[in-house]
Order: C-alpha cells, then sequence, then structure tokens
C-alpha cells in the first residue's frame, strides 16, 4: 500500500505513515499499482543493450574479413606453389592474389571502426544510466577481429612481395 500524502509505500496494517507521520485510515490508504501501472513500457529496450547492434555488425563484418583473409592466403601459397612446378605466369597470379587480399582489408578496416565507436559509446555512457556491458565486449571483438584480418593481409602480401622478388 502506498500513502495517500507522500506515495510511499508503506505497510497494510501501519496506521501513520513513517515518512509524512500522516494518520492514514485503512479506506484513505491507495492500492498497490498492478505492474502496467507500475513500470511503463521501455521505449528503446533494454538499456543496457543500447549500441550492441552496431557492435555486432561490426563484429560480424571482421570475422569475415578473418575468414577471407585467411582463405585466401591458403588458396594464395598452394596456387603459388603449383605455379612454380607448372611454370604458370607467377606475377599475373600474385596481383590477382594480392587484389583477393586487399578485399579483405576494406572490411577489416570497417569492423575495426566499428568497434572503436561502440567501445566509445560505452565510455560516453553517462554514470546514471547503466553500462551498455554487451557493446563494449562486442565492440572489442570487432577491433580484435579487424586487426587480426589486417595483420594477417599485411604478412600474406610481404611474404608475397618477398617471394616475387627472389623468383
Amino acid at each position: 500500500m502506498y500513502c495517500s500524502k507522500c506515495g510511499k509505500e508503506i505497510d497494510y496494517d501501519a496506521p501513520v505513515c513513517r515518512e509524512c507521520e500522516q494518520a492514514e485510515a485503512q479506506t484513505a490508504l491507495v492500492e498497490t499499482p498492478t505492474a502496467e501501472q507500475a513500470i511503463p513500457p521501455a521505449s528503446g529496450g533494454n538499456p543496457r543493450m543500447r549500441g550492441f547492434g552496431k557492435a555486432l555488425a561490426g563484429c560480424i563484418v571482421g570475422f569475415v574479413a578473418t575468414i577471407i583473409s585467411v582463405v585466401v592466403y591458403l588458396v594464395g601459397m598452394v596456387s603459388v606453389l603449383n605455379a612454380l612446378e607448372g611454370g604458370a605466369d607467377i606475377a599475373r597470379m600474385a596481383a590477382i592474389l594480392m587484389f583477393f587480399e586487399l578485399l579483405s582489408i576494406v572490411p577489416a578496416i570497417i569492423a575495426i571502426i566499428m568497434g572503436v565507436r561502440s567501445v566509445k559509446f560505452f565510455k560516453a555512457t553517462p554514470s546514471e544510466l547503466p553500462k551498455p556491458i554487451a557493446t563494449l565486449v562486442v565492440g572489442i571483438h570487432a577491433i580484435f577481429f579487424g586487426g587480426f584480418a589486417l595483420l594477417y593481409s599485411g604478412i600474406f602480401m610481404f611474404i608475397l612481395m618477398v617471394f616475387l622478388m627472389s623468383v
């Protein structure tokens, strides 16, 4: 039950409100509100999940960039080794492989940008609002996947360039 004067919650049997010391008759007490009345529906969903969608998109893009980078690396190394045995044009094959490896750099950079923005969003959340921890964690993963794809692409291109210069 709630006090009819100050609105504070009081015991059902209490004759006096402890907050305002107003004498309450049992008939003057306000009934306990139902769940629909007490908690207004959230307009934006769970406040702890703010920014999560963008962070998740960045993580997925970074993961895809990592997969592309690794697959191009493996396919590239196998095809360069096969080209050495077969006498194919290695320079042309290397150019094609570098093009596909560059395709993984663009989503990797996008993933890093989205991850950094998610971490900044977490840090910029006012202290009176609940912190979106899921956004922070997934944003860090986006940075990791994007960075790994960039690192892997860079290593592959370096190995490919050293290999081309030695041939």
